[in-house]
């Protein structure tokens, strides 16, 4: 009910016209913000004794991947997650960042998940212009070389979102989750994009174009939050951590099956 909701908000204050003009804006608040709070999307995660919805973060998941569909010009999920650690003391006049311990996991995973929904709408938007451009008189989907783009691109959007779930799974944010799913979802955006400009051609680097709206938010998203060989290392840390504590004997996919099983099947249920 809430991804539905949502979802219609974003698709009717987040269209490519508006994430223009928030670019625009010179760090002038968008409107989407006051829909935002209108609405009390704000305090999701907050408990429903403090005047939120107690979502938890599995099922917040979703509706952060889809602000990556709809690329959100505003911190929402960040302010949800701070409403959530400091209640009523984070104001609502503008998007709040996050602070303390615990940020840096909750800003990869976050960022992550935002990933996997540009990762979508690029697929998207690709296969709408594979299937209406023509060439030889054929679509160019028609060609087995292109259909075979297409379907590792299919592969890495599914890959990504089930890393989002990942990142995103339990009651907390955990670092070595939040490395598995920063670094999925990076090594997936870097394979998507490039395909995607592949496919269209010149057409897909033109500002009037849509596409280079979520390749230019997955290029910087990919380099926000810590890069991939600091989380490479925060995921190796865990793993000899793991170890240390009477598992010597255990091999990596025991680890992986361990810490991150349950968000497998997160996503595997939201799928």
């Amino acid at each position: 009910m809430f991804e539905d909701v949502f979802r219609r908000l974003l698709e009717a204050h987040s269209t490519p016209a508006a994430v223009r003009a928030a670019e625009a804006a010179n760090g002038a608040v968008p409107p989407v913000w006051q829909e935002l709070v209108q609405s009390g999307f704000i305090d999701i995660l907050r408990p429903e004794a403090e005047g939120g919805a107690g979502l938890s973060l599995p099922a917040f998941a979703p509706l952060v991947i889809a602000c990556g569909e709809y690329l959100l010009p505003v911190d929402w999920a960040e302010t949800a997650v701070a409403r959530l650690w400091h209640g009523e003391a984070v104001a609502l006049d503008r998007p709040a960042g996050l602070e303390g311990p615990d940020a840096l996991a909750a800003n990869a995973a976050l960022t992550a998940a935002r990933m996997a929904g540009a990762c979508r709408r690029v697929l998207d938007i690709t296969m709408a212009h594979v299937t209406t451009r023509q060439q030889f008189g054929r679509p160019l989907s028609a060609f087995q070389a292109l259909q075979q783009q297409l379907a590792v691109m299919a592969e890495d959007v599914a890959a990504a979102r089930m890393a989002a779930f990942i990142g995103l799974a339990g009651p907390g944010f955990d670092p070595a989750r939040s490395a598995v799913a920063k670094l999925r979802a990076g090594e997936a955006a870097h394979r998507v994009a490039a395909m995607a400009h592949q496919l269209h051609g010149a057409i897909g680097a033109t500002l009037e174009y849509d596409l280079q709206l979520w390749v230019r938010a997955l290029k910087g998203w990919q380099l926000a939050h810590g890069s991939d060989s600091y989380w490479a290392m925060v995921l190796g840390k865990a793993r000899l951590d793991w170890a240390a504590k009477g598992r010597e004997d255990a091999t990596t996919a025991d680890f992986l099956r361990e810490r991150l099983e349950p968000g497998v099947q997160d996503a595997a249920a939201s799928n």
